[in-house]
């Protein structure tokens, strides 16, 4: 029998960055390296899978849609901390583009001793310095 199952998470977390930036000059501009730890709230969760088997002639598949329980009686932990290094490039005027990479360290599900599930993030930002 051949089976596969497909799932995919969708987590919306608000996080508190407390990270230190170095800014280097380029010309009129500077470039500018950081990073630091990171507290993380989850605040909503769905998950999709989809589970398909053939096997003895016969195809099976199904398919669903949850929302996720959090706290301590649901499957994931809400909170979650890391670290965040990010870099970018910064014009004159204070307008810049960067980009990052958040290193969870939190195991964020429950009951599970052989898959721990951790968030790792990359964005893509465009902002204002002052």
């Amino acid at each position: 029998m051949k089976a596969a199952i497909n799932a995919r998470a969708n987590v919306i977390y608000a996080e508190i960055p407390l990270n230190l930036l170095v800014k280097l000059p380029v010309a009129d501009n500077k470039v500018f390296f950081g990073g630091g730890p990171y507290y993380g709230m989850a605040l909503y969760r769905r998950e999709k899978y989809k589970v398909s088997a053939n096997g003895n002639g016969e195809s099976i598949s199904e398919s669903d849609s949850d929302e996720i329980d959090f706290g301590s009686d649901g499957e994931y932990k809400r909170p979650d901390f890391g670290l965040n290094f990010l870099a970018g490039f910064q014009i004159r005027s204070g307008l810049n583009i960067h980009a990052g990479y958040g290193l969870g360290f939190a195991a964020i599900n429950r009951d599970d001793k052989d898959v721990k599930i951790k968030n790792s993030v990359i964005s893509f930002g465009l902002g204002f310095m002052f």
